[in-house]
């Protein structure tokens, strides 16, 4: 009789190996998907580093414009 082939081939021949019944057959199958997965991450990631980038920006614009304003009070103070 043939025997079915599988996805995930044998990596050794020998007892106790890695092999088609092993449990860690899947890690083959899913090689791909893992790179996917990542993928979507890292732009998952990359997006919310995008949105909030806005936020850092303004408030560090209002930082400087209130810094701005305090050297101008005390330079107006220092001419009177």
């Amino acid at each position: 009789m043939h025997k079915p082939r599988t996805k995930c081939r044998k990596l050794f021949s020998g007892v106790g190996q890695i092999g088609e019944s092993s449990p860690f057959c899947f890690l083959r199958k899913k090689k791909g998907q893992n790179l996917v997965e990542y993928l979507l991450l890292f732009l998952i990631v990359a997006a919310a580093v995008g949105a909030m980038s806005i936020y850092v920006q303004r408030a560090t614009n209002a930082r400087l414009k209130q810094a701005q304003e305090e050297l101008n009070y005390y330079k107006d103070e220092q001419r009177r």
